[in-house]
């Protein structure tokens, strides 16, 4: 298997013993760091590293201390200097421990591998869809670069609004993608056609050949042929199972817009693009559904709570925040950002309706948000430094906005008035019910009529019913039982289940009421269950079978009390 130690080459080996003698100089060290919080009146926070934590940096920091082409690669980025990294740990150069030759496997088995297979899995399997054929330090480095820690290190010692866009990972990338395509293998796709509107859905931005530095940046090229577009279709439905309907929506939704904006000053067209109000029941995939479609698209991507504006009173500077993150997310490329995806979520909690107190605030946030999706220009600071200003115009006339909203109150009212036609929709389960949800009945929940007057497209994902859940477990590709099962396979064993598992647990996900977040859940449990059998146990086979389940989720629901 790719990520057993003994499978790794010199290089690697190099790496990542040096990974493992920082971590077991740390692992048991309380490490407190003060972490500068963006848009809190305490700036500064203590902030306890985990052990989760220490392991990242461990392995970024790995790769500014083996000798070769790799730190040779990473020291053409000064501003990311190894002594601050050393600091950020608490730690000196000189107190790093080294190993024996004969503890590095047992170290890494024991605390590493698991680990180290999951945020690789995450980053390139899910995120990327390609997959790993040998690892290299490039490639944990790579895939290190949307995690928590790493982004404070950034933003405490580098003053980064976001770590994750800064050059030494898209450099990683192109080294990854371009360069060494030995090491990965690429999911098959269809080959791309011509450039034209008949057979081309979207094109825009040149690309360089040229790998990224400090003065060169890669943009990437959007160019989806219509049947890589219908690809993408049948990828995120295969992921998104239950939800189909909603995907497909978004996805061509979303396309459009970028035709539109494509087609401006071609003519008129007699279409307008689609703001989107998707509303749908907890846990049902609305914020991740949009996501995948960026990334797959091509696209830049802010999901925000739209109640972060009400907490100030005002939304000016945070919109302008919300589009530097875009332009971020877009590598700077300023026509990229203005066609990207700008999310915002709990759309529902700044309705006004009965509310006191702060019902002047939360109209001002409506009429503020009236206008920014109503498409204006704004001025922005593209500098990742607040103290330096590079001030710049963003257009906001061809981004796509999705509103979401759960509208938990609003579907139970519509529920209770169904109940009253009679016993027939009395018995219904909630995935039964049919019920309509209207502009109007927004305008009725305290959003304003003009705001609402904005959506020109309604789309709504659905309750997950148990025949969705048990699919989800048994053919999603994002299933949190199959990566049960692949976690379990990386460390040489195998689950072996017994009959009516899956039935068992899609049951016990669909009385939690969660959506599919009650499958995590129910999943997450059960491997707490099994960690330390899978971990230290000597048997290759783990049993699991369905008292054992139903023990589990109950004991996860009952707590001991003094009575």
């Amino acid at each position: 298997m790719i990520m057993q130690y003994d499978n790794f080459d010199k290089e690697m080996k190099d790496y990542i013993n040096m990974a493992i003698n920082i971590y077991s100089t740390i692992q048991d060290k309380n490490i407190i760091q003060d972490i500068f919080r963006y848009g809190t009146q305490k700036k500064y926070e203590e902030y306890f590293f985990t052990k989760f934590d220490k392991m990242i940096l461990s392995l970024f920091i790995a790769g500014f201390m083996i000798k070769g082409n790799l730190k040779d690669k990473l020291e053409f980025y000064d501003d990311i200097k190894l002594k601050q990294l050393l600091e950020f740990i608490n730690l000196q150069e000189g107190e790093i421990k080294e190993l024996s030759d004969n503890d590095y496997t047992q170290f890494y088995n024991k605390y590493f591998l698991v680990n180290l297979g999951c945020i690789i899995e995450n980053n390139f399997k899910e995120s990327y869809g390609y997959i790993i054929k040998k690892v290299t330090p490039e490639i944990v480095l790579c895939a290190l670069k949307n995690t928590k820690i790493l982004d404070h290190y950034g933003r405490t010692y580098l003053n980064l609004p976001s770590f994750r866009s800064h050059q030494i990972f898209e450099a990683l990338e192109y080294s990854i993608f371009q360069v060494n395509k030995d090491i990965i293998k690429i999911e098959e796709q269809p080959k791309k056609t011509q450039n034209s509107l008949n057979n081309t859905a979207y094109i825009t931005n040149e690309t360089s050949s040229e790998a990224p530095n400090q003065q060169h940046k890669q943009i990437r090229e959007l160019k989806i042929s219509v049947p890589e577009l219908k690809k993408i279709e049948t990828d995120v439905k295969e992921k998104f199972i239950g939800q189909e309907k909603a995907v497909e929506e978004l996805l061509y939704n979303i396309f459009n817009n970028l035709l539109i904006a494509e087609m401006k000053g071609n003519g008129n067209f007699g279409t307008q693009r689609a703001i989107i109000f998707l509303d749908g029941p907890t846990g049902t995939g609305k914020t991740a559904i949009v996501r995948e479609l960026s990334q797959l698209i091509g696209l830049p991507f802010v999901a925000t709570p739209v109640t972060n504006y009400s907490a100030t009173g005002y939304v000016g500077g945070n919109i302008t925040d919300i589009l530097g993150e875009l332009l971020q997310k877009a590598g700077g490329n300023l026509e990229l950002a203005q066609k990207g995806i700008i999310v915002l979520d709990e759309f529902d909690k700044i309705s006004h309706n009965g509310s006191q107190g702060n019902l002047e605030m939360k109209r001002s946030v409506q009429h503020q948000l009236l206008d920014f999706m109503g498409g204006g220009t704004y001025i922005i600071n593209k500098s990742t430094t607040p103290l330096f200003k590079d001030e710049i115009k963003f257009d906001t006339s061809n981004l796509t906005f999705i509103c979401l909203a759960a509208l938990t109150n609003l579907r139970s009212i519509k529920t209770e008035q169904n109940r009253t036609i009679g016993f027939e929709q009395l018995i219904q389960q909630p995935d039964q019910q049919i019920y309509s949800i209207t502009p109007q009945s927004l305008i009725e929940m305290g959003l304003e009529r003009e705001l609402v007057g904005r959506f020109n497209t309604y789309i709504h994902t659905d309750y997950y019913d148990i025949s969705a859940l048990k699919k989800i477990l048994t053919q999603s590709s994002i299933s949190p039982l199959i990566g049960l099962e692949n976690w379990i396979k990386a460390t040489g064993k195998s689950l072996k289940k017994e009959d009516g598992i899956i039935d068992l647990i899609a049951k016990q996900a669909y009385e939690l009421n969660t959506g599919a977040r009650s499958l995590q859940t129910i999943i997450n449990n059960i491997r707490t269950f099994l960690l330390k059998k899978v971990l230290t146990g000597l048997d290759k086979t783990i049993y699991l079978d369905c008292d054992t389940v139903s023990s589990i989720a109950e004991q996860t629901t009952m707590r001991k009390g003094r009575g």
